[in-house]
């Protein structure tokens, strides 16, 4: 799963700049879209994080207004994370 959000980034976000935003989407959507709470997790401006959510809007073409396209992202997270999971 985290292949297909992977493979949304263009190749020139591959290296720290493309985990910095996966990281900033994950917690955008873990904060249910709040801007001022992203930004106090992350400890940057919230200015960083609308220019950064506006990137990756761009890069992956959708409306992250629409709470159907937030949980499907956040639940591609969720089974990046049980592809981790060891269940022998």
């Amino acid at each position: 799963a985290q292949a297909g959000l992977s493979l949304a980034f263009s190749p020139q976000d591959r290296a720290p700049v493309h985990s910095e935003l996966l990281n900033t989407l994950r917690i955008y959507l873990e904060c249910n879209g709040s801007v001022n709470l992203v930004a106090s997790k992350l400890f940057v401006h919230r200015n960083t994080i609308n220019y950064r959510i506006h990137q990756i809007k761009e890069q992956l073409g959708i409306d992250l207004d629409i709470p159907e396209n937030r949980l499907k992202y956040l639940f591609a997270f969720y089974l990046c994370d049980c592809d981790s999971i060891n269940f022998e």
